[in-house]
């Protein structure tokens, strides 16, 4: 390394903590200073990045770049920081100039706080709080918990909110997000909870729920095909409620509460929506429905005691069914149901081709569809089949036996370390695809259906996120920046970190702490050091 480049790294790796503020205004400590935080492969002093330290755990983060600002819900934990305590604050800092720019005194066991680019909602057991992103200030009020957001429209819909020892409403509301006003009502059925939501065009949705239910997001009308999702003949006992529901159902992807814990959720497939025509398969039937009226196209029955959750994709004018032998317990617990098995229909008449049983133990927790064949994973078998025909080409033995043995694909770049150089498995060994198991597995699986290789899978590195040519990767101990060659030019201790990428700058998230490094400001430097040696 040149004289030059080692004052140059010298003064960028300064190893001494400079505070930037120390401030208790918010009824909470918080320090925010320079530290050392990460180490050069190539150099002998560290690199040195922001930290802002609180007097309080942070239990979850969301980046928001638009306003170069963190949001974050820190706690109260017990005497020993095993447990988190519902005491705690919300708050949004501002990263760029090392300031918080409002928080709120919360009890999390009553509020909870969801985010989507340019909203903020807090949800309350009675009530929907719009709060301003820069102020904390509260926008609007509304009485609806929000279950879908469409930003073209800026119209939220949702349900009322769920209050101990009632039912669940199933009168739906347009919610203006301008001011919370209620626009329009439409009665929508939610018996097994929604399944799924999606854009028809600008001004129409589709909700899974009872079937499919078309909604003009302005004015709420659309038409409706009702059909089967879920079942209580498990058990007859209540429907009722069996807790609080504080809402926000699908902003974060959860929209089954008020779900009895004897019941059955989710006998349905994903909906397909292609040529203005909708496909879905739930517990009675598989449909073609059409996106503009709802009518059904065609329907063809299937047998009660074999359905279950499914997958359907649309492939040279067939339709595929992968039924996959689960269901949901109350809307969370996936237990088998049903059969597994594989159907086929012509996609513009419904007439079947192929069934295809699969002798599968328990239900599919996994599947690939190639150009040949369809492979399904399971407990203990991973299976192979003919696409064309349905023909059961191979059966492989997989698992210990144990009782909660998983498998799936891995579908995400994996790299493992040899010396300071990263390498990509699936560049390695393109022969061969990759399965993770819950034994900490990766098998190593080559085209014949064989296994040909097991490793262990904290041994391999996933990407946290590419900035121009730098690559930031994590496995269980370890944050590694990767130049474009895979030569490691920075790494950190991870512990039980949690690393994520804004832009040029890399944020990590351990415990009491927020710290970050500007990347940009290093690329040049760390590439330059690299190359000298």
């Amino acid at each position: 390394m040149t004289r030059m480049k080692n004052f140059f790294l010298s003064a960028l790796c300064s190893l001494s903590i400079n505070v930037i503020s120390v401030a208790q205004t918010h009824d909470f400590y918080y320090k925010v200073k320079h530290v050392p935080l990460a180490k050069p492969i190539h150099a002998v002093d560290s690199i040195v990045g922001q930290e802002v330290l609180f007097d309080k755990r942070i239990v979850s983060f969301y980046p928001d770049e638009d306003n170069k600002a963190i949001s974050l819900e820190i706690r109260d934990t017990n005497i020993k920081g095993t447990k988190f305590l519902n005491s705690g604050f919300f708050l949004v800092y501002d990263y760029q100039n090392h300031l918080i720019k409002w928080s709120r005194a919360t009890d999390f066991l009553n509020s909870k706080f969801e985010q989507v680019p340019a909203l903020l909602i807090e949800s309350t057991l009675k009530k929907s709080l719009s709060r301003d992103l820069q102020t904390g200030n509260i926008k609007w009020e509304a009485t609806t918990d929000m279950y879908y957001v469409q930003k073209e429209s800026n119209i939220a819909i949702g349900y009322p909110f769920l209050r101990p020892g009632t039912r669940k409403s199933d009168v739906l509301k347009g919610i203006d997000l301008d001011n919370g006003k209620e626009l329009w009502q439409r009665v929508m059925p939610r018996e097994y909870g929604w399944n799924d939501v999606f854009d028809l065009n600008d001004s129409m949705v589709c909700v899974v729920a009872n079937g499919l239910q078309a909604v003009n997001i302005k004015d709420g009308s659309g038409w409706a095909y009702y059909t089967q999702t879920g079942t209580s003949e498990i058990n007859k006992g209540s429907l009722a409620a069996t807790g609080l529901g504080i809402g926000l159902g699908l902003l974060t992807g959860y929209y089954y509460y008020g779900i009895s814990q004897d019941v059955l959720t989710g006998i349905v497939s994903n909906p397909i929506y292609a040529d203005d025509k909708i496909y879905l398969a739930s517990r009675e039937k598989i449909s073609c429905v059409n996106a503009s009226n709802g009518k059904v196209i065609w329907s063809k029955p299937l047998v009660e005691n074999m359905a279950s959750s499914g997958t359907i994709f649309l492939e040279d004018g067939l339709v595929y069914q992968v039924n996959l032998g689960k269901a949901n317990l109350g809307g969370v617990l996936p237990i088998k149901c049903g059969s597994p098995y594989i159907v086929v229909y012509d996609s513009e008449n419904g007439s079947q081709g192929y069934l295809s049983m699969l002798p599968l133990e328990g239900f599919v927790s996994d599947l690939s569809v190639g150009d040949n064949y369809i492979e399904v994973v399971g407990k203990s078998q991973l299976i192979r089949v003919a696409k064309q025909t349905g023909e059961i080409v191979k059966v492989y033995p997989l698992g210990t036996g144990k009782e909660n043995f998983w498998t799936t694909y891995i579908r995400e770049p994996l790299f493992y370390k040899q010396g300071n150089r990263f390498k990509l498995l699936q560049e390695e060994y393109p022969e061969a695809f990759f399965l993770r198991t819950s034994e900490k597995e990766v098998l190593r699986i080559n085209h014949d259906l064989n296994m040909i290789g097991k490793f262990n899978s904290e041994d391999f590195w996933q990407i946290v996120g590419v900035y121009k040519d730098l690559t930031v990767l994590m496995n269980k101990e370890s944050i590694s920046v990767v130049q474009e060659d895979g030569a490691e030019v920075l790494t950190f201790e991870r512990k039980e970190a949690t690393p994520f990428l804004v832009e040029h700058n890399l944020f990590i998230v351990h415990k009491y702490k927020l710290q970050k490094i500007n990347i940009q400001s290093l690329t040049g430097k760390l590439m330059a050091i690299a190359g000298d040696n």
